[in-house]
């Protein structure tokens, strides 16, 4: 992933769920969850040389391309997996309704205190 401004791009996970090995850039998100020579091999955006010398890298080192391989899909498993994916959305949505129903209560809190006849 030669790029140079990311989020968190949808083909890295494609590539750790499929044991992929994962070259890629440290912009955006990607730096967050990636760890170099770990989960992928990190390369400079825009330096062809580093992103040729790391695919002979991995062309030439088996053992390289099972560990990146396998830590990365390990991480895509305990970071994406559809279930750990529900529950952090489902904690993000209860948690904003707490706060939707906190923030309504301070609302109708302040309301009732503006005089009727300017309140509506």
């Amino acid at each position: 992933m030669p790029s140079y401004g990311e989020g968190f791009p949808i083909s890295i996970i494609d590539a750790l769920c499929n044991k992929c090995a994962v070259i890629a850039t440290r912009v955006g998100g990607i730096p967050f969850l990636l760890k170099n020579e770990e989960t992928c091999l990190f390369v400079i955006p825009g330096e062809t040389t580093s992103i040729a010398e790391s695919i002979e890298r991995l062309l030439g080192d088996d053992a390289l391309v099972n560990r990146l391989a396998t830590n990365g899909y390990n991480l895509a498993i305990k970071e994406f997996d559809i279930d750990v994916i529900t529950k952090v959305l489902s904690n993000i949505y209860k948690e904003l309704e707490s706060e939707s129903k906190k923030n309504s209560k301070v609302v109708n809190k302040t309301l009732s205190l503006i005089p009727y006849n300017i309140s509506r």
